[in-house]
Order: C-alpha cells, then sequence, then structure tokens
C-alpha cells in the first residue's frame, strides 16, 4: 500500500469508484444501440 496524506483507504475507494462509474457509464452508452 501507498502511504499518502489521507489515508491509503479514500484513495482505493475513489479508484474502484472510478472504474465502476466509467463500466457503468460505457455500458449505458452500448445499451441503445
Amino acid at each position: 500500500m501507498i502511504r499518502v496524506p489521507g489515508g491509503c483507504l479514500l484513495w482505493v475507494v475513489i479508484s474502484v469508484a472510478l472504474s465502476v462509474g466509467l463500466t457503468v457509464l460505457v455500458n449505458l452508452a452500448l445499451l441503445p444501440f
């Protein structure tokens, strides 16, 4: 784990949320077609 001011957990949550958000956005964009 990388030691960051503010905690590593915050960055893990942010990166996971970004990955999930991007996947959902791509799926929503491709579904109508």
